[in-house]
């Protein structure tokens, strides 16, 4: 039987100075942060990074279409920031055999749609879910329509302004 030889290096985070261990059992060495909000802290706020082809609108949306989705949004939507990513989520969802709603908001501004396998009183839940910058861009397009309180809420509760200037 040969041995195998495990190779491990001290690194320096960049961002934080501190040091770090890289490779053992997995060997990963090309590690270069120390942890996730050391990788962040370089980032720029508005970088949004990669994004999914699939998850893209397939239709451009007129100023009709734009203020359509902020009623459907204003009465069966609901936007909040994940605390497990810091990403934006904006969220349409209804109990409802039909998808042709849902299908209607991912062709106008992308994202995905989602089906429930839950038994009883749900068992039909589809939800439209929107994220990070999709998410914020739908926002925008839509605040306009918004009523005051909608508005308040977006501004106040995901701490981001949305103000046409």
């Amino acid at each position: 039987m040969s041995k195998v030889t495990v190779s491990r290096f001290v690194k320096v985070c960049p961002s934080c100075g501190q040091s770090f261990v890289v490779g053992g059992r997995d060997g990963s060495i090309n590690k270069v942060y120390c942890s996730k909000p050391c990788v962040m802290k370089g980032k720029q706020a508005r970088n949004y990074g990669w994004r999914k082809k699939s998850l893209d609108a397939t239709e451009v949306p007129t100023e009709l279409d734009i203020a359509w989705a902020a009623g459907i949004f204003e009465g069966e939507g609901w936007a909040t920031k994940l605390k497990a990513h810091t990403e934006l989520v904006a969220v349409g969802q209804m109990v409802d055999k039909s998808d042709w709603l849902l299908i209607r908001l991912k062709a106008l501004f992308g994202g995905s749609i989602y089906c429930s396998g839950r038994e009883g009183k749900n068992k039909n839940y589809r939800a439209w879910h929107i994220h990070g910058s999709r998410a914020r861009e739908f926002l925008e397009k839509i605040y306009p329509f918004l009523s005051p309180y909608r508005k308040e809420q977006v501004e106040t509760k995901l701490k981001i302004s949305l103000e046409q200037s």
